[in-house]
């Protein structure tokens, strides 16, 4: 399909897809520079984006999702709890869960440690920006 199919097909703007597609989070066209070629996989791609973007993912945000990372797709999964709180489930290394109410209070236990340790921090001193410094 043509570009032009492409916009009419997602009501992505033409501009809005060569973004999506310079940014990564669409991949590019096959054929040539003249006539790129697009297909199902970019329709999905733009749909997906469209989805997050309707959830009020910013661009910058979406790039932290697995798929998106620079060092490439994992098999891992991100569950959004509530706005602010996502559970990313790293399944490359797992291995084998434990009953569900062990599980639910080793999250718990991770979430209220990780509240504590930030909320006992000034904004520039929390355990992520200490890291980074």
């Amino acid at each position: 399909m043509t570009l032009d199919e492409l916009e009419t097909l997602t009501g992505e703007s033409k501009r809005g897809i060569r973004y999506l597609i310079g940014e990564g989070f669409v991949p590019r066209p096959a054929g040539t520079r003249a006539s790129p070629v697009y297909d199902t996989r970019h329709v999905e791609a733009i749909r997906r984006i469209q989805g997050l973007k309707a959830r009020g993912l910013k661009p910058a945000q979406i790039k932290m999702l697995p798929e998106y990372r620079e060092d490439g797709p994992r098999h891992l999964m991100m569950i959004e709890i509530r706005p602010g709180l996502l559970i990313e489930i790293d399944f490359d290394k797992l291995g084998d869960l434990p009953p569900t109410r062990q599980l639910g209070a080793e999250i718990a236990r991770a979430i209220n440690q990780a509240v504590a340790e930030t909320s006992a921090c000034s904004p520039q001193e929390t355990p992520d920006a200490k890291k980074s410094a």
